[in-house]
């Protein structure tokens, strides 16, 4: 959110609907951009996630880090 806040500020200097007083109608609209803004940072942002885990997986049955197989015994 504050990517975009900030992106938004510097492009085009005012933040209408987020750091304005709620005192005439275009408000409503101009907040719900900003939610639609939001969503959608928000999206990008869980996409970039997935797609960097996914990188990381392995194929079943394979141990991604080597070394030695500690099991706990029964005593």
């Amino acid at each position: 959110m504050i990517f975009v806040t900030v992106g938004t500020l510097l492009a085009f200097g005012s933040l209408n609907g987020l750091h304005t007083v709620p005192d005439r109608p275009e408000w409503i609209a101009e907040r719900l951009a900003w939610l639609v803004a939001f969503g959608g940072a928000l999206a990008a942002g869980g996409a970039l996630a997935a797609a960097l885990t996914r990188r990381g997986r392995h194929a079943p049955g394979t141990n991604p880090v080597p070394g030695p197989y500690i099991s706990r015994g029964v005593s």
